[in-house]
């Protein structure tokens, strides 16, 4: 019973705690701007209007990828909610950005027809292979944290939420790099229109929700990181996972000056040899 109201809650609960984080984003990022705040709930009334306007492309590819991509994201979310294997969550996360990169009626390509910029297509690829690195990490990082504490192995969520302690206590580089991915990597916060796209309609509107509940469920994995198996651990993971919400906020544009490429990567370079490290020390 507790698989299936997990992945209930998920299915229906994360698009709204995603939309009402991306209001109350926009509510307080007008406010820092001394603008005229939209109400709360705007971000559901355009994702809305994107729903309703027709699809752009005649071709049925896009369309079935745009569903697809959302439909791999549901998945991977729902597993993980379910409290199943963590590592093939985090794999059908990632195939789905593989997608959205490669196929060629993907936001990325377009831009590059139109643009004539090769090093979008790079930039892109960088923060592919970083976000992946660093998540197959935590999987493999969260495998040996289960190792450690019960002698067993096990990548199911169910077991990190049954452990009785937080892998944070462990896995302290994996925790900061998975914070830096969520404070800086690209398309990893909440957002409605906050992407370039070529796309426009139902085609936009599919990639905002399934941007939803991929954050959703990256945020999860956070929570997991704290989560002691105690309430006030509980209330600790979600203060943690809040907290990085508003600090990827305040790091947004036009907030604060975006850092450069090169210290991007290399920070995040850092932190994967620290997470790398820490893996070493926890193997069994």
């Amino acid at each position: 019973m507790s698989t299936v109201v997990g992945i209930i809650m998920y299915v229906l609960l994360a698009p709204l705690l995603a939309g009402l984080l991306v209001g109350l984003g926009a509510f307080i990022s007008a406010h820092l701007q001394g603008e005229n705040p939209p109400h709360i709930l705007e971000s559901f009334r355009k994702l809305l209007g994107l729903f309703r306007e027709p699809w752009t492309e005649a071709d049925s590819t896009p369309k079935l990828l745009c569903i697809l991509r959302v439909a791999l994201i549901l998945t991977g979310g729902s597993i993980l909610f379910a409290g199943g294997n963590l590592a093939l969550s985090i794999l059908l996360l990632l195939f789905t950005e593989f997608i959205k990169i490669y196929n060629p009626y993907s936001i990325e390509s377009k831009s590059l027809e139109q643009n004539h910029e090769p090093m979008e297509l790079e930039r892109d690829l960088a923060a592919f292979g970083t976000f992946s690195c660093q998540m197959l990490l935590t999987a493999a990082g969260l495998y040996c944290f289960t190792a450690y504490i019960s002698d067993r192995g096990s990548f199911l969520a169910a077991d990190l939420i049954s452990a009785g302690t937080a892998p944070a206590l462990y896995l302290p580089a994996m925790l900061v790099g998975l914070i830096a991915l969520l404070l800086f990597g690209r398309n990893t916060g909440f957002a409605v229109g906050k992407e370039k796209s070529s796309f426009s309609g139902k085609e936009q509107a599919f990639l905002e929700i399934g941007n939803w509940y991929r954050v959703t469920a990256l945020y999860a994995v956070l929570f997991l990181f704290n989560y002691g198996g105690t309430v006030f651990s509980a209330v600790v993971s979600v203060g943690i996972c809040l907290l990085v919400w508003f600090l990827a906020l305040l790091l947004q544009k036009p907030h604060s000056r975006q850092p450069k490429s090169v210290s991007i990567a290399a920070v995040s370079t850092i932190l994967m040899i620290a997470s790398f490290v820490n893996l070493l020390i926890l193997l069994p």
